[in-house]
């Protein structure tokens, strides 16, 4: 039997996306809402749950749904600050400075292996994706304490990830990751009629987590 969650190409539905989002929740509800639209325009039986609650991983940001499997996705937006101007809307508004790499580059890599334990469950696949207009995420830089955590454009991720030293800022407990994952930086090209002022480059990062059967 074909597997239905496995014709849904999330990797492009992010390249349908096209825009820009004040903050996550923002870009986790207009992603979900093109992704109902998508599987509709497949012809493909669904539905899409935002904040789908499971005993093995907690709160997963988002789920599709079929009647023969289940898509796990988790959703990053990490910014530096930058004023947007949507002019199909009218819309001003400012994007802030995150910063806070040693949360963001572990939550990542969590987020991976919190969807490995879905997918081992579930015999499925799921997709971790990050989007960001700020390099310190996708170029290859060293000298931190979460040097271990990054996520730069060509690394591959496998195995076991630790801080560098014992300190406060020490976001959590050492990380496993059961498959080893190479990660490619793609452009995010939002759409033209939005005017961005400061730190106008996104980039975005889709990390498939396979069953574990692969």
């Amino acid at each position: 039997m074909t597997n239905n969650a496995e014709l849904i190409d999330i990797e492009y539905s992010l390249w349908r996306l096209e825009g820009l989002f004040h903050k996550e929740d923002h870009f986790k509800l207009e992603f979900g809402f093109l992704l109902n639209k998508l599987i509709q325009e497949q012809g493909i039986t669904g539905t899409v749950r935002l904040e789908w609650n499971t005993e093995q991983a907690g709160d997963v940001d988002l789920a599709i749904r079929t009647q023969n499997g289940v898509i796990p996705i988790e959703l990053k937006y990490k910014t530096k600050a930058a004023d947007v101007h949507d002019t199909s809307f009218n819309e001003r508004f400012h994007i802030s400075r995150q910063g806070d790499y040693n949360h963001g580059t572990y939550s990542f890599i969590k987020d991976i292996s919190n969807l490995e334990a879905l997918t081992q469950e579930y015999d499925t696949q799921g997709y971790a994706i990050f989007l960001t207009n700020d390099p310190n995420y996708w170029e290859k830089r060293e000298g931190a304490v979460y040097d271990p955590f990054r996520i730069y454009d060509g690394r591959v991720l496998e195995g076991e990830f630790d801080w560098v030293e014992e300190r406060s800022w020490k976001q959590g407990d050492p990380i496993h990751l059961n498959h080893h994952y190479k990660l490619n930086w793609n452009k995010y090209s939002h759409r033209p009629d939005i005017i961005v002022e400061g730190a106008s480059e996104f980039k975005s990062l889709a990390v498939k987590v396979p069953p574990n059967s692969e």
